[in-house]
C-alpha cells in the first residue's frame, strides 16, 4: 500500500442500482437475486456498507435480506425517468415521490435518499425536502463516468447532491463481462491519497448478466477500497450518512428560495 500523502481522509460511496419492478423479467429475477445474495456476502466479507437503490422500497424482498446483515447498508429510492426530472410535473412528481416515501417507511424503513436513473433532479427540490429527502446521486453519462466530475454540493440546506464517479462492471472486447475494474480502483486509490469523496455504482443487471468475469472485476474493487480503510486512509459511507456528515459542514448554499406549494 502507498504511503499517504495527506491527513484528509477519503470518503467512498457504493450505490446498487436494482432493476425496477416494470423491467425486471421473470426470466432474469432468479439470477438477480442469487447475484444480490453474491454482492451483500462480497461486501459482508470486507465489512463495507452500501446503498441499494430500490424503486418500490416497500414491496421489495431486498429490504428483509439487508435487515440480517452484519453491515448497516442504507435503502434508497431509484427514480426512474417516468416521474423524476423537468419532463415530468409537479402533480405526477409529487404524488409518485410521496406514495413510495410513505409506503416504505409505513414498514420501518428510513428512507431519505434518491437516486434518479437517466435524468437530473433538476425541479420540485422542495417536494424532496417535504418528503425527507437528504441525499440525491448525481447522474452518469453513457460510457458510465461523472459527466461532470465534483465534489458533494448542496442543491439546498439539508438536500446534497453526491455525483457518480464511475459504473460497475464495464465493456471489455477482452474480457466479456467485465472490464473497468482497473479504472475504479485508481478512483479509488485518488480519494484515499486526495482526500476527495468518490461513488462507486454498481448495475445489478449487468453484473448478473456478466458471470464471474464481472463478479472478480467488483470484488477486485471492493477488496481494494477496503485495504484503504485498513489503512485509515478512506471511509466508506451511504449516501443518507455521507449527507448527514455535511450537513453539519459549513458550507455555501443557493440564495434562492425553493419554498413552493405542493402540486
Amino acid at each position: 500500500m502507498e504511503f499517504r500523502r495527506n491527513r484528509t481522509t477519503g470518503r467512498l460511496v457504493i450505490c446498487i442500482d436494482l432493476p425496477s419492478s416494470v423491467q425486471q423479467r421473470a426470466s432474469a429475477q432468479s439470477s438477480q437475486q442469487s447475484t444480490v445474495k453474491w454482492l451483500m456476502g462480497a461486501l459482508s466479507r470486507v465489512g463495507l456498507p452500501a446503498t441499494w437503490a430500490v424503486d418500490e422500497p416497500a414491496g421489495s424482498w431486498i429490504a428483509s435480506a439487508l435487515a440480517t446483515s452484519n453491515v448497516p447498508h442504507e435503502i434508497a429510492l431509484l427514480g426512474e425517468a417516468s416521474w423524476v426530472g423537468s419532463r415530468v410535473g409537479r402533480s405526477r412528481f409529487a404524488r409518485e415521490l410521496g406514495r413510495r416515501v410513505l409506503a416504505a417507511r409505513s414498514t420501518g424503513l428510513g428512507l431519505s435518499s434518491l437516486v434518479p436513473r437517466g435524468t437530473w433532479v433538476d425541479d420540485h427540490l422542495d417536494l424532496l425536502l417535504k418528503y425527507g429527502i437528504t441525499a440525491v446521486r448525481g447522474m452518469l453519462d453513457e460510457a458510465g463516468r461523472s459527466r461532470i466530475p465534483a465534489a458533494p454540493h448542496a442543491l439546498h440546506f439539508g438536500l446534497w447532491e453526491v455525483p457518480g464517479s464511475i459504473s460497475l462492471p464495464g465493456g471489455s472486447t477482452w474480457m466479456p463481462g467485465g472490464g473497468r475494474g482497473a479504472h475504479a480502483r485508481r478512483v479509488v486509490r485518488r480519494a484515499a491519497l486526495q482526500g476527495h469523496t468518490v461513488q462507486v455504482v454498481i448495475d445489478l443487471p449487468r453484473l448478473a448478466n456478466g458471470g464471474d468475469a464481472a463478479r472478480r472485476v467488483v470484488e477486485s474493487v471492493l477488496r481494494h477500497a477496503a485495504r484503504w480503510c485498513e489503512e485509515e486512509s478512506l471511509t466508506v459511507e451511504t449516501l443518507a450518512g455521507l449527507a448527514a456528515q455535511l450537513s453539519h459542514t459549513p458550507q455555501a448554499v443557493p440564495s434562492r428560495s425553493i419554498l413552493r406549494k405542493a402540486g
